[in-house]
């Protein structure tokens, strides 16, 4: 009989696995008629444990499955084999069941949480809801994770805010007040709180300092962190916030980096206690409602503190904290992202990037995975994937006033200086603190000045002094850009002075030294009330930016060579002034004057033509008699012809000025010439020789050039003109000497074979 009983227990046990609920429910009531004719008591306790399983599974909590249930765990109780899964299941019935099973049970098995939390559902049964909420705390100092149990409290809650105040809030009187104002906040349900905390039964109810305390906590938990701090600072002492309220402090302690009073907040915040016995169950009660904080609380406080010991540069202690954090709440994505964060300050980045993805693995919510990453490339400086990862950000979430800040920088580091500008100022548009005004102002003066916009640049930079106490590290770099700006816009007199202000305090270098040293040599120190420093050295080719990255850098270091007489330099650095997008009708301009000063012609050709392309309205007179002349210089006469020609077609008033017409006709005479056009030099020289008050005998020596070079000259006019020359006093070279004494004496025999 026992070998049979095995048997169908045995395909009960199969039918249960393979939840087949028919077979299950046919095999146990068969193994029931064979009860009677068992005593092995190992096979009765499985076959009870057994059916209290299906019984579970097959008719849920009904009355009278209850009955059936209680009944076979009272069988395993007077064995001495009721264990914890079995208590729980038993109680399970706790609209069935007595509080003595309750006590029974956990005096046996003090941690099980299965049972702390039936207990909590068997008081919220009975409406006894802070006894409830007592079970569950205790319960999820146990496991913090258990979501059954939150999700449990949270539910208590709701229905004990119904139980005094009515279906959708309606009947709400003075005596439940009190309490309905503590279940609202810890509800989450801020708004429906704050208009509590604004009736006048909430004031007649509730002390000034409990009003304080529910009113800084409602303030945080909607974001409103100003006025939680305000109202937190009226509270006298520690003791009047909760646990919530003191984490909450903390919070927004760090937030305004007031790391020191987190830790004195924080300072004897203690692990929660998890009882081994009591010596009965109203006594355990008593302990879990009077004990505090709870371990998700502890988890919470570990966190805050490690993020104000991060702050404060010691991010291996915080690491150490945020591992206690986990030790307690293991799915804790904040305090994960907090050692991410430790071990990116300690530039360990890998780890950092494996704990983000970690963190985004046990639940972290995309928007703050995608702005954790951006933080990241943030302090990497890494604008290219700073920008990515904003993209794919804004593709699914609404912009935020710091990822438009972000986007900002982002821009701007990759040198699109307009849109930079745009996403800055929609981020000033929307953030509150001054730390995140003053850096998207910042960005966004040197994004205007990236972009030559000088004026709005300086107005961004006078409104960094709000934000800076004087004297401070980021005031007197601020009075560096304001010289920076003043010195762009000519202002030279006023950029000489921050540079020398500054430099009171701590030593200018790079571009501003070099910048007050130009100011020096042009004498801008003789009129200054800060006269000139002892330690700015004297301007010399030292003080050149030795690799400028941008174009005023390049600008600067043109102005150093042009002193110093480096020509090939100076136009090398005005042409790439010009070619970064400033001013290019200026600096294109600048190089052009500087090649033609220096003779450097081919240079002078080169960026007329650049200067036509970028700049048409610059065409006039001056600038292309230069290039005409460089043409000249550069032996291309036939192109320098064509330009005078075009020159005088373009400007005809031009022959209305006597000297440019002799000394452009004579240019063209001597360009003609070159190329063998030998009557067009003559006519040209004509030009000149007819203009000319009294001509030079360099005139006479050209026209005795031309003439000669043509096949059918006129010996005698020559000889006249030479005769003339000598007579005059003019010094012939020999070859013109001998020119004179053959025409002479060809003159002399034509005239003695003459036939008068």
């Amino acid at each position: 009989m026992v070998e049979e009983f095995i048997k169908i227990l045995e395909a009960a046990r199969e039918s249960y696995r393979a939840c087949n609920i028919m077979h299950t429910q046919v095999n146990l009531n068969h193994a029931k008629q064979l009860l009677p004719e068992i005593d092995d008591e190992e096979q009765l306790i499985a076959y009870h444990k057994l059916s209290i399983k299906a019984l579970i599974w097959l008719f849920g909590h009904e009355e009278q499955n209850a009955t059936a249930v209680l009944n076979h765990f009272e069988y395993l109780e007077s064995i001495n084999h009721a264990e914890e899964l079995d208590y729980v299941h038993a109680t399970s019935f706790y609209g069935f069941c007595e509080l003595p099973l309750f006590e029974k049970g956990l005096k046996k098995f003090p941690k099980s949480i299965g049972l702390k939390k039936n207990l909590a559902r068997y008081f919220e049964h009975h409406r006894e809801y802070d006894k409830a909420q007592a079970c569950l705390k205790e319960a999820m100092d146990q496991a913090p994770h258990d979501l059954d149990a939150l999700m449990d409290s949270q539910i208590f809650y709701q229905r004990e805010a119904e139980s005094l105040a009515g279906k959708g809030y309606a009947d709400i009187n003075e005596s439940n007040i009190k309490r309905l104002v503590e279940v609202s906040g810890e509800t989450y349900q801020s708004r429906f709180q704050q208009e509590l905390l604004a009736s006048d039964m909430a004031k007649s109810a509730l002390t000034e300092h409990e009003m304080n305390c529910h009113l800084a906590l409602n303030f945080a938990r909607r974001g409103e962190w100003q006025q939680a701090g305000e109202t937190w600072s009226v509270l006298s002492a520690k003791e009047a916030h909760n646990n919530n309220s003191l984490l909450a402090f903390a919070e927004l302690n760090n937030m305004s980096r007031r790391y020191k009073d987190t830790f004195t907040l924080l300072d004897n915040y203690e692990a929660p206690k998890i009882a081994e016995s009591f010596s009965s169950l109203d006594d355990a009660i008593s302990k879990w409602q009077e004990k505090s904080p709870t371990n998700r609380q502890h988890s919470r406080a570990l966190y805050l503190k490690g993020v104000a010991l991060k702050a404060e540069g010691n991010a291996e202690q915080a690491i150490a904290l945020y591992d206690q954090a986990l030790e307690i709440t293991p799915i804790n994505t904040q305090a994960i992202l907090g050692k991410a964060r430790a071990y990116f300050s300690l530039e360990k980045y890998e780890e950092s990037f494996n704990l983000i993805n970690e963190a985004y693995e046990e639940g972290l919510s995309n928007a703050v995975y995608f702005n954790e990453y951006a933080e990241i490339y943030f302090g990497l400086r890494d604008t290219q994937r700073l920008y990515q990862i904003l993209n794919r950000l804004h593709q699914t979430e609404v912009v935020t006033a710091r990822t438009a800040y972000l986007m900002g920088v982002a821009l701007y580091g990759g040198g699109d200086h307009k849109n930079s500008v745009e996403w800055l100022t929609k981020s000033l548009e929307n953030f509150g603190s001054h730390a995140d005004l003053a850096n998207a102002l910042y960005y966004r003066a040197l994004a205007h000045r990236a972009k030559y916009d000088f004026s709005e640049a300086i107005k961004d930079t006078q409104g960094l002094f709000q934000f800076y106490q004087e004297g401070s590290p980021n005031y007197l770099h601020t009075l560096l850009l304001m010289g920076d700006m003043a010195y762009q816009l000519n202002a030279l007199d006023k950029a000489y002075d921050y540079f020398a202000a500054v430099n009171q305090h701590q030593p200018v270098n790079g571009i501003y030294k070099l910048y007050m040293q130009l100011l020096i040599h042009d004498g801008y120190d003789q009129n200054s009330q800060f006269g000139k420093p002892e330690n700015i050295s004297e301007l010399s080719l030292e003080s050149l930016i030795h690799e400028p990255e941008d174009a005023i850098d390049y600008l600067v270091n043109a102005k150093v060579y042009a002193i110093f007489n480096m020509t090939e330099e100076a136009i090398a650095a005005y042409i790439q002034v010009a070619d970064m997008g400033y001013k290019p009708d200026v600096y294109y301009y600048s190089a052009f004057n500087t090649a033609y000063a220096a003779k450097k012609y081919a240079a002078v050709v080169e960026l007329y033509h650049k200067i036509l392309e970028i700049v048409p309205t610059a065409f006039n007179d001056v600038l292309s008699a230069k290039w005409a002349f460089a043409l000249y210089k550069l032996e291309r006469y036939e192109e320098t012809v064509k330009a005078y020609e075009e020159i005088l077609y373009n400007f005809p008033s031009i022959s209305d000025d006597l000297d440019s017409t002799i000394k452009w006709a004579k240019i063209i005479a001597e360009s003609h010439y070159q190329l063998g056009h030998y009557d067009e030099a003559v006519k040209y020289l004509g030009i000149v020789c007819s203009r000319k008050k009294q001509l030079s005998y360099q005139d006479l020596f050209d026209f005795e050039k031309y003439l000669t070079s043509r096949n059918d000259y006129d010996p005698f006019t020559l000889y006249s003109l030479l005769k003339t020359l000598e007579e005059d006093g003019a010094e012939l070279s020999e070859e013109q000497q001998d020119k004179l004494k053959k025409l002479e004496s060809k003159l002399l025999n034509e005239l003695v074979s003459a036939d008068f």
